[in-house]
């Protein structure tokens, strides 16, 4: 068989990168480049993320602000109840019930006295502190919005206790301040020793309910 002669293949030339290319590629390796371009990223960059850290930063102590409100708010609340409450256990225990009727009456004057101060600085904040807390949550997203349902289911849980802490509070109110002296006279057996224990019972729910606020806050 007779040898064929076809031409060689040519092998194709490598093609150069376009000389805006390799300027550009120098460009960027440059170190001054490099400098300027870290430069402007850092610039830009770190405000934002001071920014959004001041902001996580701002958002957190409120929550804490909030959180402390709340220990505040329960602990005033049972501050107060608890002058009123020792307010009548003072006066059981120191006689007031006996005596001739001038005695009782003036025991009864300082008893007034005591309660209406105790329950008119009670009265001030005890029934709206904890919806305002709730409300402000709301408004500035200081909770998730689930967690602001279950601070207004907590908070009504709340309300609810002061409003039966209070109506034990009146038993002795309605005998002791609301009746006559002579009626007071007659009714010798103390009130408070029966009442103590659910008193102290309310209180500790309270509490309860505070700490179960507090948490959403700090979550």
């Amino acid at each position: 068989m007779e040898p064929t002669n076809r031409p060689a293949r040519r092998a194709r030339p490598i093609k150069s990168k376009p000389k805006a290319v390799n300027w550009l590629l120098e460009f960027l390796r440059h170190p001054l480049t490099v400098l300027c371009i870290g430069t402007v990223i850092t610039t830009l960059a770190v405000p934002w993320l001071n920014a959004r850290s001041s902001v996580a930063r701002q958002v957190s102590e409120a929550r804490q602000a909030k959180a402390l409100e709340v220990l505040k708010g329960v602990g005033s609340d049972n501050v107060r109840l608890n002058l009123v409450r020792s307010a009548f256990n003072v006066f059981e225990r120191e006689g007031g019930l006996s005596g001739t009727p001038e005695l009782v009456e003036e025991r009864r004057t300082e008893l007034r006295k005591r309660v209406y101060d105790g329950y008119g600085e009670f009265e001030q904040t005890a029934w709206w502190w904890y919806w305002e807390i709730a409300r402000e949550a709301e408004l500035f997203g200081w909770l998730t919005p689930a967690k602001a349902a279950e601070f207004r289911a907590l908070a009504k849980q709340y309300e609810a206790n002061l409003y039966d802490s209070m109506a034990l509070v009146q038993i002795p109110w309605k005998r002791y301040l609301a009746e006559s002296k002579e009626t007071v006279a007659e009714k010798s057996q103390a009130l408070m020793p029966g009442l103590e224990d659910s008193l102290g019972r309310k209180q500790a729910e309270r509490d309860a309910l505070a700490d179960r606020m507090v948490r959403l806050f700090l979550k």
